[in-house]
């Protein structure tokens, strides 16, 4: 650890340099004056205003940060770089302090704060209860990370991460309260699967082929929870055209990290033996672009409002992250109508009105567990996912 933090100086100094020279080269010094006139109009009284104010701050501070970077003479090139010189050195935990950390076979991972999961278990129990007084069943998913155990962060890098013991501490108070739950790490673990490897290297999203795989475990606890009959055969990949596209992207974690040091993720593309057109962008298979601006090839898959005439039963709405984007495509296979919305871009809307409005028979919300214990943070993105009682 004090050869890292060594390595971690030296570094620092190096790049200290190389800022110095590109801030002279590329006449960056002319923010200065748009820095110095911020500063003298900004008193530290704003620190405590309001959360909005304080936001908004932090915000131009930003700003002002990309503002010098985005002119940095070889920005790419000094990425890759520091990228080389990381990996060369064995620095799996150069990047702690923006939350990434390089696994042994080269997948980053996170660290997630403890949670109580009080405010998740209330919104979910209300929720429950609601959507039982009006004949509508119910089903909770939840999605895993890429490690099943907590200690791997604190083994290899003297890090405590809690996202397993937030998860299980909420899926146990919610079996307790019989509220249906399919918590896919059981399915992981007894199916003797690497968690790992249903992920990106670069990116916390999971596979195309971890979307159908926990697709078909949906469709099964649909049947088993719901009422529905879903053949899950449907879901074999045997029934879908795969193109294995090696070494295409670089994930959004691994842009932060550089491709020098975990290089470029594979990407699978699963098409089921008919027209899958409305679910796929393939404009985003693109190899000649800048895999740094090249959008994430994650987000290929859609996640449309489907209606499905090949099935007759079904009516389905399903508050999902963006893991869903891999698994709303494939799960409409079964189901004769299927909605998806994201709490974070639908929060002003009533959720309550929206589902007694449109007669949906059943609600499933899947969710990834990092987003249990975002409630308590105002300022993170995911804040409103278990916002259920509007």
């Amino acid at each position: 650890m004090e050869n890292e933090n060594r390595l971690k100086h030296l570094l620092s100094y190096i790049f200290v340099a190389i800022l110095f020279l590109g801030f002279i080269g590329n006449n960056s010094f002319g923010e200065l004056s748009i820095l110095s006139e911020y500063l003298q109009t900004e008193s530290t009284s704003v620190w405590e205003n309001s959360q909005d104010d304080a936001k908004e701050k932090t915000n131009s501070l930003t700003n002002l940060e990309s503002q010098y970077t985005d002119k940095m003479p070889e920005k790419k090139e000094l990425i890759e770089l520091n990228g080389r010189i990381a990996k060369n050195l064995q620095m799996r935990g150069l990047y702690s302090d923006i939350g990434i950390y390089i696994t042994d076979e080269n997948y980053i991972i996170s660290c997630y704060s403890q949670a109580s999961t009080d405010y998740e278990y209330e919104q979910l129990v209300d929720f429950y209860q609601f959507l039982k007084d009006n004949n509508i069943k119910f089903l909770y998913v939840n999605q895993p990370v890429k490690y099943l155990n907590d200690d791997i962060l604190e083994k290899n890098f003297g890090m405590q991460s809690f996202s397993n013991q937030n998860a299980d501490k909420l899926v146990s108070r919610l079996r307790q309260a019989d509220i249906p739950v399919l918590d896919l790490r059981d399915n992981i673990t007894s199916e003797n699967l690497n968690s790992l490897e249903m992920f990106y290297r670069t990116d916390h999203h999971w596979t195309t082929k971890a979307g159908l795989w926990a697709a078909q475990r949906i469709a099964q606890a649909m049947n088993e929870n719901c009422g529905y009959q879903i053949d899950t055969d449907l879901f074999d990949i045997s029934n879908f055209n795969v193109k294995h596209w090696k070494n295409c992207w670089l994930g959004e974690q691994g842009r932060k990290v550089a491709r020098s040091y975990v290089g470029l993720d594979d990407f699978y593309e699963i098409r089921p033996n008919f027209s899958f057109d409305g679910f796929i962008d393939d404009s985003r298979y693109n190899l000649t672009t800048d895999v740094y601006k090249n959008g994430s090839w994650h987000f290929s898959y859609q996640k449309p409002n489907c209606v499905n005439n090949n099935v007759t039963n079904g009516k389905v709405l399903m508050l999902a992250d963006s893991y869903g984007n891999a698994t709303e495509p494939f799960l409409s296979l079964g189901i004769h109508e299927i909605h998806t919305i994201d709490r974070r871009t639908d929060i002003k809307k009533s959720l309550r009105e929206r589902i007694l409005n449109n007669q949906y028979d059943t609600v499933i919300i899947c969710y990834s567990q990092i987003m249990i214990g975002a409630h308590a943070n105002p300022n993170s993105s995911n804040y409103p996912m278990f916002v259920l009682d509007q």
